[in-house]
């Protein structure tokens, strides 16, 4: 009986030995970037972070983006006071028993900023982070470009459409078409007077030549990396072919002229057969009074 009693002490203090360790796990942030995540939040915001295992001890930690940290790693402790860079936010709400977090984001954040957010237990136990303010591009328009030419009512002009594209706040926004070739473009600076288009769109020019093939289409701020469009790819056609071009006033078609008062019908029909015999065509009637 006492072998018994004695293992069952032993197996007792194994259990609860190992009810701390598994209360100090960190808890699990809802991250897809699409729904569940965070989007954007800016100083004296409140900002519910979304999850499960959460503690009523837990602390809410942020640190500005830095591209060149993208392995996300956290900092070592939690900082003793808040700043533009780092900092932690107040937790002012729980949703449920572990379900989500209210904070409140420091006055010291930055508008606009990108920042990453981590859930730290009272053991030190730090979640994966979650982003707000960053870049979130959902698809691109148009669908396809031709090398050199323009699409009617386009242009030469790509637009990347989702969340936090702006580029205020003094941070840089390029647009990288990577395919066969490589192309890095500047993103346009929104017009005067437009507010809040820029935080949902985001254009550029594109070169005055490309190579033909699929490209990915990707964007970035200064503080961050490249996030790829997903699921799309950017389609550069060969120009289309320019149809052969026949004028009214060729002399080949009568040497028909403007203005002279004379029946231009001959010449007119003369251009439409050479059109004909040639697979198709425009036929170009130069300024002037014609009669057909």
């Amino acid at each position: 009986m006492r072998i018994f009693a004695t293992l069952l002490l032993v197996l007792f203090g194994i259990c609860c030995a190992a009810v701390p360790d598994a209360w100090a796990a960190a808890p699990t942030l809802f991250r897809t970037p699409g729904y569940q995540s965070p989007v954007r939040a800016d100083p004296d915001d409140l900002l519910m972070l979304a999850g499960s295992g959460f503690h009523p001890t837990d602390r809410v930690v942020y640190a500005a983006l830095d591209s060149s940290d993208p392995a996300a790693t956290h900092p070592g402790r939690v900082p003793d006071s808040s700043s533009a860079l780092s900092g932690s936010a107040p937790i002012v709400a729980n949703a449920g028993p572990d379900i989500a977090v209210t904070v409140r984001l420091p006055m010291q954040m930055q508008r606009g900023r990108a920042y990453r957010l981590w859930v730290v237990t009272e053991q030190n136990e730090w979640s994966a982070p979650v982003t707000i303010n960053d870049p979130r591009p959902l698809w691109f328009s148009p669908a396809y470009a031709w090398s050199t030419a323009g699409i009617p009512g386009v242009g030469r002009v790509l637009r990347i459409i989702g969340r936090n594209l702006s580029t205020a706040y003094g941070q840089s926004t390029q647009i990288r078409l990577q395919g066969s070739v490589t192309y890095v473009l500047p993103v346009r600076t929104a017009e005067s007077g437009v507010r809040a288009l820029p935080l949902y769109a985001a254009e550029a020019i594109l070169p005055a030549q490309l190579a033909p093939g699929s490209y990915t289409v990707s964007i970035r701020r200064s503080d961050g990396g490249w996030k790829d469009i997903p699921d799309r790819k950017l389609e550069i056609r060969a120009d289309p072919r320019q149809p052969p071009e026949f004028r009214l006033d060729d002399a080949a078609f009568g040497g028909c002229r403007a203005n002279d008062g004379a029946d231009d019908s001959r010449c007119l029909a003369g251009a439409i057969d050479a059109a004909a015999r040639a697979g198709g065509g425009a036929i170009r009637i130069p300024a002037g009074r014609w009669r057909l």
